[in-house]
């Protein structure tokens, strides 16, 4: 007998996958850690293959503790469970977390005082003549200064700081510092200890509005703070005293309140900031001004800021969800003129036109390649690559857009003067994007298979999708994500010479469950997870004549938990006669009964399981429904 294939369209169902809230890079750039608004992390495994990409580990959070930003600091050991680091984060309730990647716990590290925490930042302290960085105070102040307004000026902590015994300071020369931006217009410096504790340091002036941002600069003496006001403040993080008062407004239009959602410190002592207006600008952080005009690309506000590894490349996202504008550096136009009409460059101009076939240029290129550098001294040589509409030169044009040009000359100093220009943009998330981070994979590369080479009868357009073609272990990769729930790649030195890859495109389980035959007259089962309820569905057969037809279902009743819990497994026997699920506090097990007496009504009986059970991220239960198997999150089968 011919089986027939049945359907069943489920309606108005919520599978809705988590929006991505944070991302960050691991110390070692081989691990990306992404936080999703359910409350989860995940771990994902950076790969120059495509099936290298996989998220090596899940931990579920608290689902009433929404992420606002992740960071990594060094620490720990391969036998504690951190050889990539130690990974925090801050939450929208103002407490800190920190995520043990090995037991697969979060862990509050620094208790909410009710104001929320927008961002943090974190700087390893250097040493300077054995000047110290940072200033350690105990755990007995810790919790009398966080949250308190007797300490929010930091002249007084500096008062209180000189009275500290010199052992102290000294040990707090290895610890990360890390400054906090919150809610109520503070920016706060707390130590990392190596047992994970969030020490309270001291506290910069508080100001008007909300901190939104904050970065640290590369050497560790200055915070900035970006603010709900429109305005950057730069900080002496040593004496906690304002430097520079920065409108942002002065470089971007006026308007509405102007929110400073996004900071980057880069090494050339450029300040970048993106904000609501879509504006994406760079500061002189001595002088406390704008270094050029505005780049406003971006038809949103701008969420996220990232850069390339050698800091020569721009990335920034935001509410359009244009993914990654990118921008560059080159010279100022009178340093660029004079190489183009160099001797040298109109030979190789006439050289690329005679390569590619194509006798007009569009656009022209200069970058000035490194020869050998003796003290002072550097020799460059330029080299010119043409945007043409020939294919051969796409790739040598995409190569040029990731350079910095900039030019030296014989005893004398670098040009001083150097603009930051848009280049392109990618638009692959549909929905905002939230986070970006870069990272260089240096794992295997995945093994193409033996195929014979097909000599081409005609010249054919490059594919720009294939992700094997610029994804190499040491080549740095952009990855972003955001409210549409997905994480995507780009190469991050020719960001517009390919298409994004989808690192995911499932990216979260579909949390449904089938049992075909059951107990209840061999009709099918279905079981729908929700984040907070589970419906079960009997699918009825006898109407289906042919293949192709829809099944009918009756609805066996739906169980709801507490809304302070969330869940996250869950499976159904093959009997139908079982179920079972685990929050993020404990397993339960459940049996479904029907009675038939009178009008079939449906009931749920719960069963018990033995005490102490810790809370599941997999169950499944045995094929002739006798056994219930537990994953728990104690890295125990039970």
């Amino acid at each position: 007998m011919d089986k027939i294939k049945v359907r069943y369209k489920l309606n108005n169902e919520d599978w809705k996958p988590s929006p991505i809230t944070a991302l960050a890079t691991s110390i070692d750039g081989t691990r990306v850690a992404a936080s999703r608004e359910d409350g989860s992390l995940e771990l994902w495994f950076v790969s120059p293959g495509t099936i290298g990409w996989h998220c090596q580990l899940t931990i579920h959070g608290d689902p009433n503790r929404i992420v606002s930003s992740l960071i990594w600091c060094p620490g720990g050991s391969k036998l504690n469970g951190f050889p990539h680091g130690r990974l925090f984060s801050s939450n929208i309730d103002g407490s800190v977390s920190f995520w043990d990647l090995y037991n697969l716990k979060q862990t509050m590290v620094l208790e909410s005082n009710g104001v929320s925490i927008w961002q943090m930042a974190v700087t390893l302290p250097k040493s300077d003549g054995g000047e110290t960085n940072g200033v350690r105070i105990g755990n007995g102040y810790s919790k009398r200064f966080h949250g308190s307004d007797d300490h929010e000026n930091s002249e007084s902590d500096e008062d209180s700081d000189s009275d500290l015994p010199d052992v102290i300071k000294q040990s707090s020369l290895m610890d990360p510092r890390v400054a906090v931006a919150f809610d109520d217009g503070s920016v706060r410096i707390y130590t990392i200890s190596d047992a994970n504790e969030f020490i309270y340091l001291k506290s910069m002036s508080r100001v008007q509005g909300r901190v939104l941002s904050v970065a640290w600069s590369t050497d560790a003496k200055f915070i900035f703070s970006g603010s709900s006001d429109g305005v950057i403040r730069i900080w002496d993080a040593k004496s906690g005293i304002e430097a520079h008062h920065i409108p942002a407004r002065l470089g971007a239009e006026s308007g509405h309140e102007l929110c400073i959602w996004s900071l980057l410190y880069l090494r050339s002592g450029t300040l970048v900031s993106g904000d609501s207006s879509g504006s994406i600008q760079f500061w002189d952080c001595q002088q406390g001004t704008p270094s050029q005009d505005p780049i406003t690309k971006h038809k949103g506000d701008v969420h996220a800021l990232a850069a390339s590894p050698d800091h020569n490349m721009v990335f920034s996202a935001g509410s359009d969800g244009k993914s990654c504008t990118a921008l560059r550096v080159r010279l100022n136009e009178d340093a660029v003129e004079r190489v183009r009409r160099s001797k040298r460059t109109m030979e190789l101009l006439e050289s690329h036109r005679a390569a590619v076939g194509c006798s007009i240029a569009v656009d022209i290129f200069v970058v000035l390649r490194k020869l050998h550098h003796t003290g002072q001294s550097s020799l460059y040589i330029a080299c010119l690559v043409a945007a043409t509409p020939c294919y051969g030169a796409v790739a040598a044009t995409r190569f040029a857009i990731s350079y910095r040009v900039v030019l030296y000359k014989k005893s004398s100093s670098m040009i001083e003067k150097e603009n930051w220009v848009y280049v392109d943009y990618q638009k692959k998330h549909t929905h905002d994007i939230r986070a970006l981070t870069v990272a260089v994979p240096i794992s295997q590369e995945d093994t193409l298979p033996d195929e014979r080479i097909k000599r081409a009868r005609h010249a054919e357009k490059p594919d720009v999708s294939n992700y094997h073609k610029w994804a190499h272990s040491g080549h740095p990769m952009l990855i972003s994500a955001g409210d549409d729930t997905q994480l995507y790649a780009y190469p991050a030195k020719e960001f517009t010479g390919f298409k994004p890859h989808c690192i995911c495109p499932v990216p979260q389980r579909t949390p449904i469950h089938v049992a075909l035959n059951t107990s209840f007259n061999q009709s099918p089962m279905l079981l729908l997870q929700s984040s907070r309820w589970l419906e079960i569905r009997l699918l009825h057969l006898k109407n289906v004549r042919r293949t192709g037809d829809y099944a009918k279902a009756e609805s066996v009743g739906r169980f709801k938990i507490k809304a302070s819990r969330k869940i996250i497994c869950s499976t159904l026997a093959n009997s139908g006669v079982f179920f079972a699920y685990s929050d993020n506090e404990k397993p339960s097990l459940h049996k479904v009964e029907r009675s038939e007496a009178g009008k079939i009504t449906w009931s749920f009986g719960k069963m018990k399981l033995p005490e102490r059970l810790p809370f599941a991220h997999s169950m499944i239960f045995s094929h002739d429904s006798s056994w219930l198997i537990i994953a728990g999150h104690d890295r125990r089968i039970y």
